[in-house]
């Protein structure tokens, strides 16, 4: 009997797939690739038998010999991809194969290395993404100015490069993927496996089942079932990873939004005295705003339609089925709409604080009108003085000397005044690049916290752990180079 196990691959953007054609080509030399629907409407990249040289050793860590056939599929939005990794087993396999015996408790022969079978996240999953690639063109000097980063250039140059378009997080670009188990389909047509511990979940006896306990791992006992099961089956587990990466963006959204909170209630203890930063806050959340509602419109745009079950043309599943699948969904809608919610909410009280520093701004330029009124009074006050310097009954030494203070008093006064706001603005910067740098110190301190959190997780395979941690150390070394631009102003 031929097993299916699905492992699935997102990031926080879209990617444009005829662009990343030419990659997998090369990528791929060897491999058939196609692009077709194989569910709805949606597009997918699909390459055949990408690896000629694995073998799975060991599954749930009773040693075997099998071959391991894999495509690779990916379509648009959050880049979404995932492998199939096909292989035979037996019925005494089926009743225990789930997710965590494959990836966390299975071993595989590949390039000639002894790996864990999740290690396929880092060796093959994630490489179409070109995250090596990407982190360098985001640690690129060339987009990094002393008070803020070309986000815009370096988006640009990832799209014309990678074919990428990342979704801003605030006002910057994340990087990362992310990787999650998919569902594990057994086609046993000869029925070779007792359904004792099955639950039937087609309309009809004797056609589709998924386990009882692990639900995601199912049987089909009819081969021509399989490709409408199949397309079925991803575009189930495709809503629910857009939906839940969905969320935890939005979650990341959240966290950035609510790190300025101290900054700006600082700023306002301080009497609004740093110029320089109110005016890049209003900026900021100016293009937090328009960030937002480009990945809104993006999100919902896709999401509003899942809320049913998909449709088939012979294929019929039990109406329990159906609705566990529309309540999982419909749940997930829901909090992703309710994250969203709070963005805005919590975007339009963040730009709150900047209304209330303009009203102050518009005091501060009416204390300034009076000043210049009274200098004009001074003037007109002096028009008398004028009138003297040009009677003929003071020597010239007196009118030379009246002369220079009446005009040099106002020159003065501009002058000072323009000294005064030269030097407060040359404060108020490097103020924000010394708030800048704590920001980002604070930042790679929790990045390198979260490290040596991974480094203790015993529980994760060591190579797929350390494939993780080489991608985040690249992140930690961007982030110390940035800092490192900033170093004079801690």
């Amino acid at each position: 009997m031929k097993c299916h196990c699905l492992i699935q691959a997102t990031l926080p953007g879209t990617i444009e797939i005829d662009k990343k054609i030419p990659f997998l080509k090369k990528l791929y030399p060897n491999s058939e690739i196609e692009k077709k629907t194989i569910t709805g409407d949606r597009a997918f990249l699909i390459v055949k038998d990408i690896v000629d040289d694995a073998k799975l050793i060991s599954l749930d860590n009773v040693d075997c010999d099998l071959e391991l056939h894999i495509d690779y599929y990916s379509t648009a939005l959050f880049g979404y991809s995932f492998i199939d990794v096909q292989f035979d087993i037996d019925e005494s396999m089926a009743n225990k194969i789930h997710q965590a015996n494959v990836l966390i408790r299975s071993k595989m022969l590949f390039k000639g290395e002894e790996q864990s079978v999740s290690n396929m996240i880092a060796t093959i999953l994630w490489p179409y993404f070109e995250g090596e690639k990407m982190s360098k063109i985001m640690s690129d000097d060339k987009f990094m100015e002393l008070n803020k980063v070309d986000y815009e250039g370096m988006s640009e140059e990832i799209l014309d490069k990678i074919g990428i378009k990342l979704f801003y997080s605030g006002e910057s670009l994340p990087g990362g993927m992310s990787a999650a188990p998919g569902s594990i389909i057994i086609e046993d047509y000869e029925n070779n496996i007792a359904i004792d511990t099955w639950a039937d979940i087609g309309a009809y006896e004797n056609q589709l089942y998924h386990h009882k306990v692990n639900q995601r791992t199912f049987i089909v006992k009819e081969k021509i079932l399989y490709k409408e099961f199949y397309g079925v089956l991803i575009e189930l587990q495709m809503w629910e990873r857009f939906l839940q990466h969905s969320s935890n963006f939005c979650s990341s959204w959240l966290a950035r939004i609510g790190s300025k909170v101290a900054s700006i209630r600082k700023n306002i203890n301080s009497n609004h005295e740093n110029k320089f930063y109110w005016k890049e806050l209003k900026r900021t959340v100016e293009i937090i705003d328009l960030n937002f509602l480009e990945f809104h419109t993006s999100i919902v745009n896709e999401c509003i339609g899942i809320s049913g079950f998909p449709g088939t043309m012979d294929l019929e599943f039990s109406k329990d089925f159906m609705d566990m699948s529309k309540k999982k969904n419909q749940q997930g809608k829901e909090l992703l709409f309710r994250y969203l919610d709070e963005i805005k909410y919590a975007i339009r009280n963040l730009a709150t604080p900047g209304h209330t520093n303009d009203e102050h701004l518009l005091q501060e330029e009416s204390e300034t009108t009076n000043e210049r009124i009274l200098l004009l009074s001074f003037l007109a006050m002096s028009i008398p003085m004028l009138g003297a310097i040009f009677s003929p009954d003071f020597t010239w030494t007196t009118k030379i000397i009246s002369a220079t203070i009446l005009f040099s008093l106002p020159i003065i006064y501009l002058l000072i005044r323009k000294t005064q706001k030269s030097l407060a603005y040359k404060r108020n910067i490097k103020q924000e690049l010394r708030r800048q740098y704590k920001h980002w110190s604070t930042s790679l301190e929790k990045d390198k916290k979260r490290m040596k959190l991974l480094e203790s997780m015993e529980e994760l395979p060591e190579d797929l752990r350390n494939s993780i941690l080489d991608m985040d150390k690249k992140g930690i070394e961007s982030g110390e180079k940035r800092l490192r631009k900033l170093e004079k102003y801690k």
